[in-house]
This record gives structure tokens, C-alpha cells and sequence, in this order.
């Protein structure tokens, strides 16, 4: 178990296919990954219409509705010294991802967060942040900045490369995101590979 670490999961509003709904996906996380975790949080604008999960619950009712707002939020009422922050939209995470970051925190004395890169592109949507960042997005969000990756550049930053996960079968398959039909389909097949 990772007792200092909250598990986040970003909520939003679901306009994915009815066939994988929001609900479906985030009940498939916290089958999978809530008992690696001290504490699990929902979080964003339509946070609320899970209370009944059995987890914490905490609407943003920041103006500005991105990524952003819900870190902020979750950071903001965590009790934990790391969050490791995911989206709905990654629904075939294992805890061994948030382990592995967690460990590479460790190595980086100040870090402020630990975010993989996978194919060359960042993942700050499924990354660990410590509650120290917190001053550097209330900064971000009062200048009107709604997107996580934006504030990347600010924080003290960890990368973990592809590599440090490719000991996991698959390793790639954690970090798909469903956006559309074609992508449905493939976390389907990988639901089938790979059972909770």
C-alpha cells in the first residue's frame, strides 16, 4: 500500500460511447487501484454524481473547468504528502504505475511532481504531485491558466521514461485514453488480456 499517497481521479462531463460510460470507468479503477491507496478522492466539476462509490467526493466550483481547477482542488483538501492524479480516461492503470513513480520521487530531493513520458508526449493526467505545488497552481489558476500541462514548466519536475515501466507486461496498455470509438474498441480487447 501506498499510505502516503491519495489516489485522485479526475472526473468530467461524459461524452464518451454509452457502451463505456464514465461510471463504468471509474468503477473499474477503484476495483483495481483504490485498496493501494491511504485515501481515494473524485474530483471535478461532476464529482457529485458519484457519491454513492463509497470514496471521497470533491466538487471544483473553480469558474475555469480543466484539469487544473480539479488538481487544485484535490491538493487543496489532501492529507497526504503525494496524490497521484489520474484521468477517468485511463482506465487500465495498475498501482504498480503509481509505485514506480512514487519510487522515482525519492530519487529527486524537492521534487514537486513525477509525471511519465510515454512515446515522447507527457502524461500529466496520470502523475504523481506533491501538496508543495500547491502555491505554484493557485499562482497558475488566478492568472486564469486552466491546463495542467501548462504548468509543468513551473513546478519542479521528475520524468520517468517508458522504459522504467516496461518490466510490466504492456506496459503501454496502462496509459490508454478513450476518446472515440476506435478507442473503445482497443481498451476493449485490452480488458479481455488483461483482467482486473
Amino acid at each position: 500500500m501506498l499510505d502516503n499517497v491519495t489516489l485522485v481521479i479526475f472526473t468530467e462531463l461524459d461524452r464518451r460511447p454509452a457502451e463505456f460510460r464514465e461510471r463504468d470507468r471509474i468503477e473499474y479503477m477503484l476495483t483495481n487501484l483504490a485498496e493501494s491507496f491511504n485515501s481515494v478522492v473524485l474530483t471535478g466539476t461532476n464529482a457529485t454524481a458519484y457519491r454513492d462509490l463509497g470514496v471521497g467526493v470533491l466538487a471544483t466550483t473553480a469558474p475555469l473547468a480543466g484539469s487544473l481547477p480539479a488538481l487544485h482542488c484535490a491538493l487543496r483538501n489532501s492529507r497526504t504528502s503525494w496524490n497521484f492524479c489520474v484521468a477517468s480516461s485511463v482506465p487500465l492503470l495498475k498501482p504498480r504505475v503509481a509505485a514506480v513513480l512514487y519510487e522515482h520521487a525519492g530519487d529527486f530531493p524537492g521534487v514537486q511532481a513525477v509525471v511519465p513520458r510515454v512515446k515522447g508526449g507527457l502524461l500529466p493526467l496520470c502523475a504523481l504531485y506533491a501538496t508543495s505545488c500547491l502555491a505554484v497552481i493557485s499562482q497558475a489558476l488566478g492568472a486564469g491558466e486552466d491546463s495542467v500541462l501548462n504548468v509543468l514548466a513551473d513546478l519542479r519536475l521528475a520524468l520517468v521514461d517508458e522504459a522504467s515501466f516496461n518490466h510490466q507486461s504492456d506496459a503501454s496498455a496502462f496509459f490508454l485514453n478513450v476518446h472515440n470509438r476506435k478507442d473503445l474498441e482497443l481498451v476493449k480487447s485490452r480488458l479481455r488480456q488483461c483482467p482486473a
